[in-house]
């Protein structure tokens, strides 16, 4: 995905959507792949939100719900690795209208546990077209 080549300022407005959890065999080692694991995936969208704020209407808004499935069906049910996720994801929201940028955080817990930490992560920033 290409950035806009600086044509534009980036909207400094933004919806979030945390800790969508997502279901599948994600991860490079035979037994990650054997059984379901989650995937909490974070979202952050920039898009100009002043035509929802002043409208007050849902035509004019980005439905979270849309966002919501759209990110899930991205995900899908497997990946090697949290970099393959993180990417289909931001495809999937620049593909939203409105969406000019997202920043999107694929984490994984259950890899953490092997390490002693709390997650394990990877997050990527994409700018539309």
């Amino acid at each position: 995905m290409k950035g806009d080549g600086g044509n534009r300022e980036s909207p400094r407005d933004r919806i979030f959507l945390r800790g969508l959890e997502v279901s599948g065999r994600f991860g490079v080692e035979g037994w990650e792949r054997e059984t379901d694991q989650p995937l909490l995936v974070d979202v952050e969208v920039f898009l100009d939100l002043s035509g929802a704020g002043e409208a007050d209407r849902m035509e004019a808004a980005l439905d979270y719900t849309v966002l919501a499935e759209r990110v899930r069906g991205a995900v899908g049910s497997g990946a090697s690795l949290l970099e393959a996720v993180a990417e289909r994801a931001a495809r999937a929201v620049l593909s939203l209208p409105g969406a000019r940028a997202c920043r999107v955080r694929v984490r994984k817990p259950t890899a953490a546990l092997l390490l002693g930490a709390e997650d394990v992560a990877c997050e990527v920033y994409r700018e539309g077209m």
